[in-house]
């Protein structure tokens, strides 16, 4: 009788009526301890309470007029209709959203005859996946789970174990949970890569969502003048000092180099280019942030003959939705006492001086051990 009330009176009324129906709530009292282990025999979960409210204002700030019926919790009345296809995103490609406990996910296989830029991107002759390219699946992944929002941020991006391609294509599980508002109109999802064969985190990071980007902060431009110029020719550093491939050599000039960072010339990418039926546009250009952390390699390399490797990014933060044309680079480098961490920090600019994005603190892991990956030992095809 609710629902047929609230159909009748949307159709009526100039305002929106609408009936929620909610599954079980995990809260205490409501459902024993039995009762929930039938429920989960049954495939129904039950609702976490941040969940459902996250939920709840969800609905009545964005729903629409004409769905006056509303089911709210998984379960296997959701079998009924065919999960909905993936489509515009281009490191997710055509996968099938589905639907787990407190959020969805999508299975992938990542193969280099199709993901071409995981042939460019070798450590020990495997192709891996990049932290970068990590940073687009979540961030496609957040915008997949919020339509009509904008990824803003990206907070606590962790590389855990990665995801290697050792022995062939490797499906991993991108997943977004445990979604929460934040200040304004903010939204926050966790955000995993999970490599299916082995059931380990790759990949972790909070993704923040908002209905619009927000203004880039004032940026204050360093002495330029006073850098020194780099000690070998861009192509000569490719060679000896990095183990990216075509796809992935996105920087196209080096403006100096000094003991607090380097100046540099990125250019941004296609996703076409770099994965076979690409489609849509990138979030996080991976190839652009990729060569950012390619500079901190040739600032440690240089400085320090020792190669990090990114392990944990406090914030990146996100300011445009279109990347055109050259983008300055402005990298800060400090290293930890005991010289085995390297902590950065990264200006994106346009060439106005405006910020596109920067990356807040981002943690490497530094040791001259990995100066064999540099080169002709990065893969057995010269790449």
């Amino acid at each position: 009788m609710l629902n047929k009330l609230a159909t009748s009176l949307d159709a009526r009324w100039p305002g929106r009526v609408v009936s929620l129906l909610w599954g079980p709530w995990k809260t205490a009292g409501m459902v024993s301890a039995e009762v929930e282990r039938q429920f989960d025999r049954r495939g129904i979960h039950l609702i976490a309470p941040e969940r459902g409210v996250g939920a709840l204002i969800d609905e009545l700030e964005r729903g629409r007029k004409g769905e006056a019926e509303v089911l709210l919790g998984a379960g296997p009345w959701q079998g009924a209709a065919p999960s909905p296809r993936v489509e515009g995103f281009p490191l997710l490609g055509d996968a099938t959203l589905t639907s787990v406990p407190d959020g969805v996910e999508v299975t992938r296989v990542l193969d280099p005859d199709r993901d071409l830029y995981l042939r460019d991107h070798r450590l020990d002759g495997h192709p891996v996946l990049p932290a970068a390219a990590a940073m687009e699946l979540m961030a496609e992944m957040a915008a997949l789970a919020r339509p009509g929002h904008e990824v803003a941020e990206l907070r606590e991006v962790r590389v855990l174990t990665g995801v290697i391609m050792d022995d062939g294509p490797r499906s991993v599980t991108v997943r977004a949970t445990a979604a929460r508002p934040i200040d304004g109109d903010g939204i926050v999802l966790d955000v995993t890569v999970v490599d299916v064969r082995t059931g380990r985190t790759g990949y972790r990071a909070e993704v923040v969502l908002r209905l619009t980007l927000p203004a880039a902060p004032r940026h204050t431009a360093g002495a330029s003048n006073l850098l020194e110029p780099f000690p070998m020719s861009l192509e000569r550093a490719y060679d000896e000092l990095l183990f990216h491939g075509p796809l992935l050599r996105g920087i196209t000039g080096i403006e100096g180099i000094d003991g607090e960072g380097m100046v540099a010339t990125l250019v941004p990418s296609s996703p076409q280019r770099c994965v076979t039926g690409g489609t849509g546009r990138w979030i996080v250009d991976p190839v652009l942030i990729d060569s950012g952390f390619q500079l901190c390699i040739l600032w440690a390399r240089t400085r320090l003959d020792a190669t990090p490797l990114p392990a944990r990014i406090r914030r990146y933060r996100r300011f445009t939705a279109a990347l055109d044309g050259p983008v300055r680079c402005e990298l800060r480098a400090q290293v930890r006492t005991g010289g085995h961490i390297l902590d950065t920090q990264y200006a994106f600019l346009d060439g106005q001086g405006r910020l596109l994005a920067i990356i807040e603190d981002m943690e490497g892991a530094c040791s001259r051990s990995l100066n064999r990956l540099a080169g002709a030992a990065a893969g057995g095809d010269g790449r």
